[in-house]
């Protein structure tokens, strides 16, 4: 469930025995939607389907109602320290621009461009992130798309994805067009981020 705005936090979150206990209180694999509200916190829980491709991955937990509540709240206050951060003041908010950069990795392209837009003449206040949950560092989230003033990617397949997230709506997207074929700051990948940057910003 991508779904993240100011006022609620949705989020998919896999339970595992392992940090849970084997209590016989909830049993199956499951899912959990956890929502954060003004008055307080909602809780979904939803059964996965049994497949050959989740058995292996997420196998069978049993685990105690206590726990999981416990477990479940500590994940939201995680979340809602991460929200309330997003618009820390002493950023400077007003004079540095945030950026958010997106590859599929996050571990070559979009560090890159993050580190070309921190430096003159843009000094912007950058991150960089992934859309791949197998091999991205840092995933691409709702949290990262709030902190944003505008998201800069390399395809536009990653811009499809950063869209999927309500809260990216009416912030600026930028499609580099960069295919995945550079070392981290190499110097031909830096020459075409300031080449196509600044044609594309200049454009719209």
């Amino acid at each position: 469930m991508h779904s993240l705005g100011k006022r609620e936090i949705s989020g998919s979150i896999p339970l595992h025995s392992t940090s849970l206990g084997s209590e016989n209180k909830v049993k199956g694999s499951w899912r959990c939607a956890v929502n954060a509200v003004p008055n307080g916190q909602e809780v979904q829980l939803h059964p996965l389907p049994t497949t050959s491709a989740n058995r292996a991955t997420r196998p069978e937990v049993i685990v105690p109602v206590h726990r999981l509540r416990r477990f479940i709240l500590a994940k939201m206050s995680l979340l809602m320290n991460r929200l309330s951060n997003t618009k820390n003041s002493f950023q400077r908010l007003k004079d540095f621009p945030r950026v958010l950069c997106v590859c599929s990795a996050g571990l070559l392209r979009s560090p890159t461009v993050a580190w070309v837009l921190s430096q003159p003449p843009y000094n912007f206040n950058t991150r960089s992130c992934g859309t791949s949950e197998e091999f991205a560092l840092v995933v691409l989230d709702g949290i990262l798309i709030e902190w944003a003033d505008k998201i800069v990617v390399m395809d536009q397949k990653q811009a499809d994805e950063v869209k999927k997230f309500p809260n990216s709506a009416g912030k600026p997207i930028i499609v580099l067009d960069i295919e995945d074929s550079f070392l981290y700051r190499d110097p031909d990948l830096i020459e075409l981020i300031h080449e196509k940057f600044t044609l594309l910003s200049s454009n719209g």
